[in-house]
C-alpha cells in the first residue's frame, strides 16, 4: 500500500502494515488477515494515526483484537 507521504516512519504499531488516502491497514486476527480501516475523510485518518499508530497504540481496538491471538496457549 501507498501512503503519499513519509510519515509511516513515525509509526510505532507493531501491526501497521500501511495506508492509503482514506484508510489504515492492519495485521487481522488471523494468520494471513488484515484489517482495513476506512474513514469519511483524510483529517479524521490522519488524527487516529497520529495518536493511535504513532502514539498510544495499546489503546488502539484493533491493537488489542490482534494481541490477543498471540496468546501462548495458542501456539502462534
Amino acid at each position: 500500500m501507498h501512503t503519499g507521504d513519509w510519515s509511516a516512519v513515525s509509526v510505532r504499531c507493531p501491526f501497521w502494515r500501511g495506508e492509503t488516502e482514506r484508510a489504515i491497514c492492519c495485521e487481522g486476527p488471523s494468520r494471513g488477515e488484515l484489517v482495513r480501516r476506512i474513514f469519511p475523510n483524510k483529517a479524521l485518518k490522519k488524527e487516529l494515526k497520529k495518536r493511535l499508530c504513532c502514539g498510544e497504540y495499546e489503546s488502539c481496538v484493533v491493537y488489542k483484537m490482534v494481541w490477543a491471538t498471540y496468546d501462548e496457549t495458542s501456539g502462534l
